[in-house]
């Protein structure tokens, strides 16, 4: 079985730790760093400040669930 959705923030990419990740249907990747390796297999990618991102993206969805 394959994960839906991988959400990464603060990650680098490294080969470790993406190997996995290959057959996700979406990946987020949020990093500050632009050459990122994370970036090359998300199929979103966020260049940014995880700790502005995260907060805003959880109120997001907080509001919508309530919606």
């Amino acid at each position: 079985m394959r994960p839906k959705l991988i959400i990464t923030c603060g990650v680098s990419g490294a080969i470790q730790f993406t190997s996995c990740m290959n057959g996700a249907e979406c990946i987020v990747a949020i990093n500050q760093n632009p050459e990122a390796q994370i970036f090359k297999i998300a199929h979103y990618c966020l260049t940014d400040d995880l700790y502005q991102v995260v907060p805003q993206l959880a109120k997001l969805l907080r509001d919508r669930k309530e919606d």
